[in-house]
């Protein structure tokens, strides 16, 4: 995942920022439409397996992050909503913004990459 080098959040200039913004990549366990969702009703999530990321005092951090234990549930269960990333401590003036697969520099779309044994990198794009 990229961090936003140009946010249009948070305090306009960082893409992390705050004392606390560790968060957390949760498996999301209902249905969701990306067009309907609102701060107001987001998808169930479930904190089982779910991965913490620390916080950072860095403006911009890239990162890669290792979600087999999510993935391996989707397989086992032939279920899958997506992941949802939330702060720990959802506080006023705390952000990490990361770019997504609208951001208009397709290079810093988030990916997924699958590795079979024995296998060549495959790429899941949103």
């Amino acid at each position: 995942m990229y961090s936003d080098t140009i946010p249009q959040n948070g305090d306009l200039q960082h893409a992390n920022y705050g004392i606390d913004n560790s968060f957390v990549i949760q498996q999301v366990t209902t249905p969701w439409d990306p067009a309907q969702v609102t701060w107001f009703n987001q998808p169930a999530t479930t904190t089982e397996n779910q991965i913490v990321i620390p916080s950072t005092s860095q403006p911009f951090e890239n990162l890669e992050i290792d979600v087999r234990t999510l993935i391996q549930k989707i397989v086992n269960t032939n279920a899958n909503y997506g992941f949802m990333l939330r702060l720990q401590n959802e506080t006023k003036y705390t952000s990490r913004i990361f770019c997504s697969s609208y951001y208009f520099n397709t290079s810093r779309h988030p990916r997924l990459v699958l590795l079979y044994q024995g296998g060549t990198p495959t790429y899941l794009l949103p």
